[in-house]
């Protein structure tokens, strides 16, 4: 019996070819944050369908924001100041399967 293995061969100096797309981008800021977090998803349609959840390190859901993104200003406002010091995973929900996280931290 032979075995053959098919998978790549990965080489010191290989190119990495990324598998994101311009959807996958996210920007966070300020991070840490105090009292506002401003959250700039790149979104090219239905923006209305966007979710938001911040979530504790466990995977609770700590706070959630529904139809609150700006298409005029391609970003959203969210309010952190009644959430408590600590590392939070921001959680982008675009309502088409998609769904991406973000590391934040907030700091009072």
């Amino acid at each position: 019996m032979r075995i053959t293995n098919s998978a790549p061969v990965l080489t010191k100096n290989a190119p990495v070819t990324p598998t994101s797309t311009e959807e996958d981008r996210l920007t966070v800021s300020p991070n840490p944050a105090d009292q506002l977090l401003t959250v700039r998803p790149f979104i090219t349609t239905n923006p209305e369908k966007i979710q938001l959840r911040l979530l504790d390190m466990n995977g609770r859901l700590i706070k959630q924001w529904v139809n609150g993104y700006g298409v005029e200003r391609n970003s959203m406002d969210l309010a952190v100041n009644d959430v408590a010091s600590g590392v939070y995973i921001l959680a982008v929900d675009y309502g088409n399967g998609k769904i991406l996280r973000h590391k934040i931290v907030v700091q009072h």
